[in-house]
């Protein structure tokens, strides 16, 4: 079983890796430093950490020209974010007491950057994610320098510790991105009580960012950065079950050797969707919880006698996947990977013996049946808007406990799934 579930995700990364290879240019509107306009295109990745550098066309069969922060002024995509370039200075952002000690959070890099617009306006509000996810929020005011909202972590001080609980960690939080906003929002007094109640999060910056314009009489824009999506909604389909045992003992030969039925079973249950932030919606994690019976039946015949089984199981499948949809346009081709933990509902499990013209006499078939299965699973599908179409393969280490090592069961499924989610 180990080999063939290697070899499922092998077949998914081949894949991923195709798809990563191509680009995604949309329309753009890039501006240099000089303020010269470009219309084109501009590879776009849906950054979550800021780009370090874009690739822009003027028409797509063209060759790519790259462009630095220090080399443009802006650029927006069409019904898109927008990015601006500045030079500036930014903080080290650390919570690690060891980082802390070497005092790294004294540390800052200087240079031009580009900065992901979420308003403008006579204030603006830019954000910069780096690579270890730390949100960095940057004030522009017309007239004024780039200036970082700094939320600075440090150990506390001696006069510090002597107030708190040995239970309290060694790390305070300085919020010096009010005193900043403070000093900037200077012209309109009412707003100080809003600046103390304001959070480190684009929701409450972009929110007092459009009080302050609406202040001071200037209409701004919002950006919103993409959010966390959650979809749910109802799934049905049709399963194709089948089983499999090996064995090394001649008394389970029946079982090994056997024949078995292919049992086409209708499956309906409850999907949840997550779809992850930024770039552009491709990667998302799917849940389904699905009810799926099976009947399977095996023959076997050695001279004389017949064996026939019967499997009859309901099972409770969970379902967790992981999903990267191919494109990002309105329809689009996806893979998932993921696990299964399936529990075991219903379970009759016997075998038939007659040997000649005697009578047919019942037995179990095992009766070390365990409450659940583990699963791997591969799937590939479309959606569009709201509907989800996926066929998949599910390889299961069946409901037998270990005999010893001597038997041991697998559990195959082809499913085809249809999903509707709002």
């Amino acid at each position: 079983m180990k080999h063939r579930i290697c070899f499922l995700l092998y077949l998914a990364a081949l894949f991923s890796m195709d798809s990563f290879a191509q680009g995604n240019f949309d329309s753009a509107m890039v501006v240099l430093q000089n303020r010269d306009t470009l219309v084109g295109f501009v590879d776009n990745n849906d950054w979550r950490v800021n780009p370090s550098a874009i690739q822009f066309k003027k028409q797509l069969q063209e060759p790519p020209t790259t462009y630095l922060p220090g080399q443009l002024h802006s650029f927006e995509f069409l019904h898109g974010d927008a990015y601006v370039s500045r030079y500036t200075i930014f903080h080290n952002y650390t919570d690690v007491i060891s980082e802390l000690e070497r005092r790294m959070d004294t540390l800052t890099t200087a240079g031009s950057f580009f900065l992901r617009v979420l308003y403008s306006g006579k204030a603006s509000l830019y954000i910069m994610e780096d690579e270890k996810f730390h949100k960095h929020f940057f004030i522009e005011k017309e007239g004024m320098q780039t200036d970082e909202l700094v939320l600075k972590r440090s150990l506390a001080s001696q006069n510090d510790k002597s107030q708190m609980t040995q239970d309290v960690s060694a790390i305070v939080t300085v919020d010096k991105y009010k005193q900043l906003l403070s000093y900037y929002f200077s012209d309109c007094p009412d707003i100080g009580s809003r600046i103390r109640k304001a959070d480190f999060t684009e929701k409450d910056l972009i929110a007092l960012f459009d009080d302050y314009n609406t202040c001071v009489s200037s209409k701004g824009t919002i950006r919103t950065a993409s959010a966390d999506k959650f979809h749910w909604g109802p799934v049905l389909g049709l399963a194709a079950t089948t089983l499999s045992f090996s064995s090394d003992l001649p008394q389970y030969k029946f079982l090994e050797e056997a024949s078995y039925s292919t049992s086409f079973d209708f499956v309906a249950g409850l999907r949840l969707e997550f779809v992850l932030p930024r770039n552009k919606g491709r990667y998302s994690v799917v849940s389904d919880v699905l009810y799926v019976p099976y009947y399977v039946t095996s023959a076997y015949q050695q001279n004389q006698l017949m064996v026939t089984s019967v499997f009859d199981f309901s099972y409770l499948r969970i379902h967790s996947q992981f999903q990267f949809d191919l494109t990002s346009q309105e329809l689009r081709p996806f893979l998932k990977a993921g696990i299964g933990y399936n529990i075991v509902l219903k379970q009759d499990c016997y075998e038939v013996r007659q040997s000649g013209q005697a009578t047919p006499v019942k037995y179990t078939t095992v009766d070390n049946i365990r409450s659940y299965e583990w699963s791997a699973l591969l799937s590939t599908g479309l959606k569009y808007k709201r509907y989800r179409f996926d066929i998949g393969v599910e390889l299961g280490n069946g409901f037998l406990w270990d005999y010893g090592g001597s038997l041991h069961s697998e559990t195959l499924s082809f499913q085809s799934l249809f999903a509707y989610l709002i």
